[in-house]
């Protein structure tokens, strides 16, 4: 019986029925100059068809994450003793990839006890290690900087704005953020150093090197806004999306503006959940 992959036995097949054929046609014809370049292109495939065989998917030993829905905690592999990530349920805000792939960075705190003090965590996808950030206790909503060197994270330990060098160091505070109800301090970082953050006011600009924010985008009171929240800068660095928290379904959704005119936005989807 064949086997049900076929890429390791119908190369050397076709090799064996194409080289029968050449011995059979008579020498010189352009029929037997056919057949000699069927052999050649059989033996071509078998190679591949060999090689492709020889190599082995990669499979994966284990899984990095564990949840448990109903405790709403996530276990990661090589954890620390004692420690778990907070809020799974509230991941959209407690967990961000980083823009190269190899990171993911969490928010964590102790184990077994009711408000633990959270701060940030680093997990290496190609280890399951994880390790936490010193320096940010109080920390929440990470995001990263485009080189994926950097993240930004909202503090709500004394209501600032924070980045952080994964390699070390303290964290170096850009600005103050408020606490709202209707949108959190999730934000996005592009290129040239400019980062974007929700408020109930609107969207705030301020600099990856710190220096104050500015107001981007202002809520419109005549439409219900209550906040504007959750950007994400499209690849260009300028345009973005984000999220406009209104009690009218008709104008909560998501949309997308840009930094050149922010004024200025169009209605991408009306929804209740974030871009």
């Amino acid at each position: 019986e064949l086997p049900v992959e076929p890429a390791a036995w119908l190369g050397p097949a076709l090799v064996a029925i194409s080289l029968g054929l050449a011995l059979l046609v008579p020498a010189g014809s352009l029929a037997r100059a056919l057949a000699v370049g069927l052999v050649a292109t059989a033996a071509g495939f078998a190679l591949v068809a060999w090689r492709t065989a020889s190599v082995a998917a990669p499979t994966l030993s284990r899984p990095l994450f564990n949840i448990n829905v109903e405790g709403r905690v996530a276990d990661i592999q090589r954890l620390p003793e004692g420690v778990r990530v907070t809020d799974i349920v509230l991941a959209a805000r407690r967990m961000a990839m980083s823009p190269d792939g190899r990171y993911i960075a969490f928010v964590g705190g102790p184990k077994g006890q009711a408000n633990p003090p959270d701060r940030l965590w680093l997990l290496t996808l190609a280890t399951g290690a994880a390790r936490e950030l010193e320096g940010t206790f109080g920390g929440d909503s990470p995001f990263w900087s485009p080189d994926s060197k950097s993240l930004a994270y909202r503090s709500s330990s004394d209501s600032k704005l924070k980045r952080v060098e994964i390699s070390g160091g303290a964290p170096l505070v850009l600005t103050d953020v408020a606490a709202e109800p209707s949108v959190t301090a999730t934000g996005t970082w592009n290129r040239d150093g400019v980062i974007l953050f929700g408020s109930g006011t609107g969207l705030m600009r301020v600099a990856a090197a710190g220096g104050g924010a500015k107001p981007l985008t202002k809520i419109d009171p005549g439409k219900k806004e209550v906040g504007h929240g959750y950007p994400q800068f499209l690849p260009d660095g300028n345009r973005f999306l984000y999220y406009v928290s209104s009690s009218d379904a008709n104008i909560q959704g998501i949309y997308a503006s840009s930094l050149d005119r922010p004024e200025e936005r169009k209605l991408i989807v009306r929804t209740n959940a974030k871009a």
